[in-house]
């Protein structure tokens, strides 16, 4: 989540880091604060797979996009977005099989558990014909019981817990990532290997 990839000078930083960082295969980013009127983004050595810009009627920033290393690019499609939410997913194609990976970015909206619900929906409709489930971004939650770097218990942090539990995923980050608290999540439902 580098808030904001709109500007030459914030593209330049983050393609700076995807190569500081060992380009890895895919990369996920959210709250990218991308417009219809943002120019076609290019990484070296990466090709765009997906792009949800924040949709009209809702306040700036927000928004999400996939790039996928030119060398693995044919390993993964992009099979749809959420018509509501910022949400996208895609199909990888591992060793292992096909592997839902899908990329959340959920404003902070204390109470709000209705894109819960349909990541739920979507989820099932999605994983359907896949070995494993991978879902990474901003899930702006709290659920101190859960996630240890949160600042109490809410709505939305329980139903997610709920929906995690439900469906085997479970959540890898282990160290804040937004100041003092824990929003930016990877969960899956992978055996072990992730790190």
């Amino acid at each position: 989540n580098p808030q904001g990839i709109e500007t030459e000078a914030k593209q330049a930083e983050f393609d700076a880091l995807l190569q500081q960082i060992q380009q890895p295969s895919v990369v996920a980013v959210t709250e990218t604060w991308l417009t219809r009127k943002t120019k076609e983004l290019t990484f070296s050595g990466y090709t765009r797979v997906s792009r949800l810009d924040r949709r009209a009627g809702r306040p700036d920033r927000g928004g999400i996009a996939v790039f996928v290393r030119d060398d693995f690019r044919e390993n993964v499609v992009h099979v749809g977005d959420s018509p509501v939410d910022e949400r996208s997913w895609h199909i990888i194609h591992c060793d292992c099989g096909p592997v839902l990976l899908c990329v959340w970015y959920r404003p902070p909206n204390k109470g709000e558990t209705d894109s819960i619900r349909r990541f739920e929906s979507e989820l099932e409709t999605y994983a359907r014909d896949t070995v494993a489930t991978l879902a990474v971004g901003d899930f702006n939650v709290h659920n101190v019981e859960w996630l240890r770097f949160s600042n109490g218990m809410s709505p939305e942090g329980k139903a997610l817990e709920d929906a995690c539990t439900a469906r085997g995923l479970k959540q890898h980050v282990k160290k804040p990532t937004r100041g003092h608290y824990l929003l930016d999540l990877v969960l899956s439902n992978f055996a072990s290997g992730v790190r």
